[in-house]
């Protein structure tokens, strides 16, 4: 199902518009070193382009800059950190989350 069905031409149209601004607003939180987190108007499996639209995400912002790794980590790690409960979620590893 493509994402792009759930929105009116009017909605695309203002969203390609305001593409520049939000590339320049995620340049300057890269460079001021704001904490990201991943998020999108759809919901994180909906289909854009054969991926889930957070996979989509997660590449927009490795081209806004961020490395692999910290593009994943807005998905991750980070939103973990922020909700202080990075003990238990936000990460892959042996026996983590385990008691």
């Amino acid at each position: 199902m493509d994402a792009c069905q759930w929105f009116r031409g009017g909605h695309i149209a203002n969203a390609r518009a305001a593409a520049d601004g939000h590339l320049e607003s995620i340049n300057n939180a890269i460079a001021a070193r704001v904490t990201l987190l991943c998020g999108t108007d759809l919901p994180p499996a909906d289909d854009v382009g054969g991926l889930p639209s957070t996979v989509v995400e997660l590449m927009f912002l490795e081209e806004a800059g961020l490395s692999r790794l910290a593009s994943l980590q807005t998905a991750t790690v980070n939103p973990a950190r922020l909700m202080g409960v990075e003990d238990q979620i936000g990460r892959y590893a042996r026996a983590f989350g385990q008691t």
